[in-house]
């Protein structure tokens, strides 16, 4: 079954620039800890200024740092507690930036620490005040996974984005 929220056009947020960009990498945040909700080994941690989301699993698609609102006083100290104390002992991270993670310079804050640019992603964004089309793809079924063995199939599914393929 899927289902769609059905939201009016006067509910939908606003469309200039800063919003979107704060709703993208509020939904990068959200999405990095969607499936640590429900997983014993995995924690995240929300303070006001981050959030961490910590599989448990020895992969850095899988812990994830985002939604970073340091100030520009804050930022030195937030990356010099939090970079080196995640790399410390635990599963390899990723620190995602966007285009609205405060401050501005934190790129360079991150990299003071000893934290290395890896790759960048483009990010997209949709009007929706239109109603949306249909959806309806033919013997099209989503299921979850209830076995450690369809866990394992779409963990096979997601580690193929990447080249190598993530381990």
């Amino acid at each position: 079954m899927l289902d769609r929220n059905i939201t009016r056009p006067a509910d939908l947020p606003s469309t200039n620039e800063s919003d979107l960009q704060l709703a993208m990498e509020q939904n990068l945040a959200e999405h990095a800890c969607h499936l640590h909700r429900n997983l014993e080994s995995a924690s995240i941690t929300e303070t006001g200024d981050l959030l961490i989301a910590d599989s448990g699993l020895a992969n850095e698609i899988s812990n994830i740092v985002a939604a970073a609102r340091f100030t520009p006083n804050t930022a030195p100290a937030g990356a010099a507690e939090t970079g080196p104390e995640l790399g410390r002992d635990r599963p390899p991270f990723s620190w995602c930036l966007g285009p609205a993670s405060t401050p501005g310079h934190l790129a360079e804050c991150l990299e003071a620490v000893g934290l290395e640019a890896s790759e960048t992603e483009t990010g997209m964004w949709s009007g929706l005040r239109d109603p949306l089309p249909d959806a309806h793809v033919d013997d099209l079924g989503i299921h979850s996974a209830t076995a450690p063995e369809q866990l394992a199939d779409y963990a096979t599914v997601l580690t193929a984005n990447w080249n190598p393929p993530a381990t």
